[in-house]
């Protein structure tokens, strides 16, 4: 990503609804991109093979 990419998503307020798969995929690389703050939603329960990864 360029410098203007990287301080726009420094500066980023990130909401991601929906942790399976992609959506944790999608978190993690926002996340170590350095995203300033992400929301987490999932309304799902949390089964014993979500605790896996």
């Amino acid at each position: 990503m360029g410098k203007e990419a990287m301080l726009q998503l420094a500066s980023s307020h990130i909401l991601i609804s929906g942790m399976r798969g992609l959506g944790v995929e999608i978190a993690k690389n926002i996340v170590l991109g350095g995203a300033k703050s992400v929301i987490v939603h999932d309304s799902g329960n949390v089964d014993y093979k979500d605790l896996s990864s």
